[in-house]
């Protein structure tokens, strides 16, 4: 029986050996919210018919096929890795449990994931959304005083069937939540007390890539430089970190969180941009600090270290 509501929907995601060809789900997550969609594109002749007003049915023919959205997770002890691989491109495993998964800046051309959606209709069936050639565009982490830790995924696709069959939903095990609790943040080596930080990695993939012959882009390439941003509401403390802002000066950040002998590990070079500190009444003042990655090499700018129980990622 279903509930003919969203609390019957599923996400499962599977990788595949040739970008765009469907693997059938391997993987399903605990999510929040899922809006993969395509656009459906038409071509209206722009040709004049003597004695027409409105468009004839011969006028119109398909268009580009667009596929993009995102999927909203919740960071946890598990499972992730699969998104870090996809958001990083290269990884390195090492250990025998736990395992070490070290995620560096890599080349994202040749991986693509199949990501199927259930959205159940009003009659109680559970239908199957599924968009193939998916890389993940961008991918934010936040965390928040009294929040879970979240993962926004945003993904460009391919091409969207309805056609395949609906995977078999099994409940995954995908460890414990990280939370607000397991969150440290220090910036040139020293702890940053903070009500809020968001780190966002943009891979600078294309949107759509279509050619001749067909209504769905073939494999998005990357067309810009990958940023990656990090926002932090920190309490202002002294002057180290807005003086690092007027300066322009580069420090050591350091993003982890820590649950048991799971640790998510983030561990950028970054200048260090922001606000200046103002009043708007009684409360706390905030510093706003707004940090871009960079650094001599791409692994030196950031590298994300992701210590579990997995054997792989």
């Amino acid at each position: 029986m279903t509930t003919r509501t969203g609390l019957d929907a599923q996400v499962g995601v599977a990788e595949e050996s040739t970008v765009g060809t469907f693997v059938a789900p391997t993987d399903y997550f605990p999510f929040l919210d899922e809006g993969m969609e395509a656009v459906n594109a038409r071509i209206d002749s722009d040709a004049i018919r003597a004695g027409r007003t409105i468009l004839d049915s011969d006028d119109w023919a398909a268009g580009a096929r667009t596929v993009s959205g995102s999927v909203a997770l919740e960071a946890r002890t598990k499972q992730i890795g699969m998104i870090l691989k996809h958001t990083f491109g290269a990884v390195a495993t090492t250990g025998s449990g736990p395992y070490v998964h070290t995620f560096t800046p890599g080349d994202l051309f040749g991986k693509g994931l199949s990501v199927q959606g259930g959205r159940p209709d009003a009659g109680g069936v559970v239908r199957a959304f599924t968009y193939t050639g998916c890389k993940v565009s961008s991918l934010t982490l936040s965390a928040a005083v009294d929040e879970a830790v979240k993962l926004d995924v945003d993904l460009v696709g391919q091409d969207e069937d309805t056609g395949q069959t609906l995977g078999t939903f099994s409940d995954p095990d995908a460890g414990t939540l990280f939370t607000f609790v397991h969150g440290a943040l220090t910036i040139g080596g020293t702890a940053v007390p903070c009500e809020s930080v968001s780190l966002t990695i943009d891979n600078g993939l294309q949107s759509t890539r279509h050619r001749l012959g067909s209504v769905v882009s073939t494999e998005q390439r990357q067309e810009a430089r990958r940023t990656v941003t990090v926002d932090v509401v920190a309490d202002f403390e002294d002057l180290v970190n807005y003086n690092r802002v007027v300066s322009g000066a580069e420090a050591a950040v350091v993003l982890t969180f820590t649950s048991g002998t799971t640790i998510l590990a983030i561990t950028m070079n970054c200048r260090t941009d922001g606000e200046t500190p103002t009043v708007s009444g009684v409360e706390e003042i905030p510093l706003n600090l707004s940090l871009m990655a960079v650094g001599s090499t791409d692994a030196a700018a950031i590298t994300c270290v992701y210590t579990n129980a997995e054997a792989t990622p």
